[in-house]
C-alpha cells in the first residue's frame, strides 16, 4: 500500500518512486502554487513529478519486455545501467563522485561477467 506511512523495507523501485511523488513532489507543487511561486511549483514540484513518472514508465516497460521474452533475469544491460546513472547525475540525484564510483562498479561487473 502506498501512503504516507509506507515502510521503507522491501519496496520495489516503482513503489519508492510513487511514494516520493506523493509525499514530496506533489506537496511541493501544491505549496508552490499556494504561495504563488510559479518557478518553485514548476522546477521543484511538477518537473520532478514528470521525471519520476518517466522513470516509472521506463521501469514498467522493462518489466513488460522481460516478461514477454520469458526472461529469467531482470538485470538491466550495462547500457541501461549507464543511461540510468547519467540521468540521475543530470537531474542532481547523485554527485559527480557518486556517478564515477557507480560507473566504475557497473563496468567492473561487466568485465568480470565475461
Amino acid at each position: 500500500m502506498i501512503d504516507s506511512q509506507l515502510l521503507y523495507e522491501d519496496t520495489s523501485h516503482i513503489e519508492r518512486l510513487l511514494f516520493k511523488m506523493k509525499k514530496y513532489d506533489y506537496a511541493r507543487t501544491i505549496k508552490g502554487a499556494y504561495h504563488q511561486n510559479p518557478a518553485y511549483t514548476h522546477w521543484y514540484g511538477n518537473a520532478e513529478l514528470k521525471m519520476d513518472l518517466i522513470d516509472i514508465k521506463a521501469e514498467a516497460g522493462r518489466l513488460k519486455k522481460g516478461r514477454a521474452q520469458g526472461a529469467v533475469s531482470n538485470k538491466p544491460t550495462v547500457e541501461e545501467e549507464l543511461k540510468t546513472l547519467e540521468k540521475k547525475l543530470a537531474r542532481g540525484a547523485i554527485s559527480d563522485m557518486e556517478y564515477q564510483a557507480e560507473k566504475k562498479k557497473v563496468l567492473d561487473d561487466f568485465i568480470n561477467r565475461k
